[in-house]
Parts: structure tokens; sequence; C-alpha cells
């Protein structure tokens, strides 16, 4: 049985939303094609650390 790339993206896919990393399209994500990070994701992230470390 041949394995395809499709299955492989799919089996990663799946590993990662198991892990909690949900999966979106590129072309879906709410951002200026220049932005390298997403701010409101930073943002977000860096409050969480933030309250983990007080």
């Amino acid at each position: 049985m041949k394995f395809t790339e499709a299955q492989l993206e799919s089996a990663i896919i799946e590993l990662l939303g198991i892990e909690g990393y949900p999966h979106m399209l590129g072309g879906t994500i709410d951002r200026q094609s220049q932005d390298v990070l997403i701010k409101a994701d930073l943002r977000a992230f860096l409050a969480k650390q933030d309250a983990a470390d007080r």
C-alpha cells in the first residue's frame, strides 16, 4: 500500500489536533500578508505566560 503526501498531511494534522493545535487553512487566517505573527495570538500567549509567572 502506498503512503501518499496527502495521507501524511492528514496524519500530521490529526496528531497536532490531538495535542491541541487547531488546523486552519492559510487563506482563512485574518492577517496581513506581510505579517509573520498573528498579533491576537501573540497577545493571548503573552498574557497567559504572564499570569503563569505570577
